[in-house]
């Protein structure tokens, strides 16, 4: 098993820092690292992402005389755009002499203007749109790819759409191009369609999606007509209608609909007046950060970011305990960045760290024990000590990373030690234990090491005989990673012969995981006994295997060291 396959278990998944103005909900989970992840820091990015599974295609392939070679590479051009991979060069232009080519079969054509279209940019989208736009079956997937880049070429067809009598297939698809590429003069075509009888109600939202996208006046009367109306979603489609309404003209209007109208409506239109009358919105924002829709608490709290008073820096803190992940991470990060542009916020700061540690709620004491690491509040280390034995994960593993961080006296280097004996010793006799528990524990370890605190070296040291691998193999990388820190340049020889028979350990009926040789690798390395010269080579092996940048680094490490 590789290590890029089994670090993702050092992972605590529901720590995330949100930058900010994002969309909360499209933010990755930002990691509580190890230290042996950070320090040394390798060119390994190996040992932090998952590489997707599929193995790449050269698109040379598009001129193999077998067309299931040629769909291969077809679908791995697109794949590849898709996760932002690297694209190989030429692929757009191979694509389009594939499509333009006559003896093409349907689905490798079909395959190949999907992935163009994914490729493309603006540099080009126009001359895949000119091979295809003839295209009855696939000009949509051109049309995608207008829509995506903003590009006109198709603006004629989307108006022409829309007009005809007829809904036709791909109605929608010009509502979206209408949206991203139309201007003032098509908004009387888009309240045409509002107005239109027996649409589906679907295809009206989205003409006032559009019609509120490319119109940004005069709008209001209409939009209060529908309020009045018996149209179904009446609120909702008036609230996308005034979308991008400047002005005051329009908050009356927004107001009613957040007064009256349902929760998705409400979203829509409280997210309009933070934009339009943000200082109408602030009067609201009281009752709106606490709403029960995500999408409302999110706007209530950007626009909160933009006011410096001290009331809006106490609603956004409200947030710190907010269910929603990404929400709360979101509150932490705005309350960092005021805190940062003024430092005379510190108390208001530890005042919150203090109201959430103190609460029976884990969502706001997970943050508070972030936000005490983040600004350096090495007074809450005492109580950081008391939550490791919290029953939630999220705060009794962060609350061991955030020791790692703050702890800085021999006091609590002492009661981090109890709790490492104590479940150093549950390990050693088999107690029933959890991922969860190795993390927590391993972030300890790495801590005492890294402070060099002298008891924790023989808890260290039962971290390296393999043991049957009941100590865990997070905590004994961790353990092994701290034992090397702690006897950093000690010249400590027998111990590295241990660890290199660690790291060593591939061949045997029972090998030891990449994960813990690497480890061993690098505690070789940080101890740099210049005897340990012939095993590292011995052990290395070719990059980019893990192992082999640990193997460089601390030969490296025995270089320097050498040299007067």
């Amino acid at each position: 098993m590789s290590l890029a396959s089994l670090v993702p278990m050092a992972m605590l998944a529901t720590t995330l820092l949100v930058p900010l103005g994002a969309v909360a909900w499209a933010i990755e989970p930002l990691r509580v690292q190890h230290q042996w992840e950070l320090d040394p820091k390798l060119d390994s990015k190996w040992a932090l992402e998952n590489f997707p599974a599929i193995q790449a295609v050269k698109i040379e392939l598009l001129d193999s005389t077998f067309d299931l070679d040629r769909l291969k590479a077809a679908q791995w051009a697109g794949y590849a755009a898709r996760n932002k991979l690297a694209v190989e060069p030429g692929s757009f232009e191979r694509l389009l002499k594939a499509i333009q080519s006559a003896d093409i079969n349907p689905q490798l054509r079909q395959a190949c203007i999907s992935s163009a279209a994914d490729i493309a940019g603006q540099e080009n989208v126009a001359e895949l749109w000119k091979a295809i736009s003839s295209d009855s079956r696939n000009a949509h997937l051109g049309e995608r790819a207008l829509v995506r880049l903003r590009h006109p070429a198709a603006r004629d067809i989307w108006r022409q759409r829309l007009n005809d009598e007829i809904v036709s297939r791909n109605w929608l698809l010009a509502c979206e191009g209408l949206a991203a590429t139309g201007d003032e003069s098509d908004a009387a075509l888009l309240v045409k369609q509002v107005r239109r009888d027996k649409l589906p109600v679907a295809y009206r939202i989205a003409a006032a999606k559009a019609l509120g996208t490319v119109a940004k006046l005069g709008q209001h009367p209409f939009a209060t007509q529908i309020l009045g109306s018996n149209l179904e979603h009446r609120h909702l489609i008036a609230a996308h209608i005034l979308r991008s309404h400047s002005g005051d003209v329009a908050s009356p209007i927004l107001q009613r609909i957040i007064a009256e109208g349902p929760t998705t409506a409400q979203g829509v239109a409280y997210a309009a007046l933070c934009k339009s009358a943000p200082n109408e919105a602030r009067k609201l924002a009281p009752q709106m950060v606490s709403h029960a829709e995500n999408t409302i608490r999110q706007s209530t709290l950007d626009l909160l970011q933009t006011f410096s008073d001290m009331e809006s820096l106490d609603l956004q803190s409200n947030r710190l305990a907010d269910t929603h992940s990404a929400l709360r991470n979101l509150a932490r990060n705005q309350l960092l960045a005021k805190y940062t542009a003024d430092e005379k916020l510190r108390p208001k700061l530890l005042a919150y760290i203090d109201r959430e540690m103190a609460s029976n709620d884990w969502h706001g004491i997970e943050q508070a024990i972030l936000l005490a690491a983040e600004i350096s509040d090495h007074a809450r280390c005492e109580k950081l000590i008391e939550l490791l034995e919290h029953p939630v994960v999220d705060v009794n593993v962060t609350a061991a990373w955030s020791l790692r961080i703050l702890a800085n006296s021999p006091e609590i280097y002492g009661q981090m030690l109890e709790h490492a004996v104590k479940w150093t010793d549950r390990l050693s006799r088999l107690d029933p234990a959890t991922h969860d528990d190795f993390h927590r524990l391993a972030h300890l370890l790495e801590a005492l090491g890294d402070r060099h605190y002298e008891p924790v070296e023989p808890i260290l040291q039962k971290y390296v005989p393999k043991g049957d691998f009941r100590m865990g193999y997070v905590s004994r990388m961790s353990g092994i990673w701290a034992l090397g820190k702690y006897w950093k340049d000690g010249d400590n020889y027998p111990l590295a012969q241990k660890l290199a028979e660690r790291a060593a350990d591939k061949l045997s009926a029972n090998p030891e995981m990449d994960g813990i040789r690497y480890a061993a690798t690098i505690a070789i390395g940080f101890i740099a006994d210049e005897r340990s010269r012939e095993e590292l080579i011995a052990n290395a092996e070719p990059l980019p295997n893990p192992c082999g940048y640990a193997t460089q680094w601390a030969l490296e490490r025995l270089d320097k060291k050498k040299k007067p």
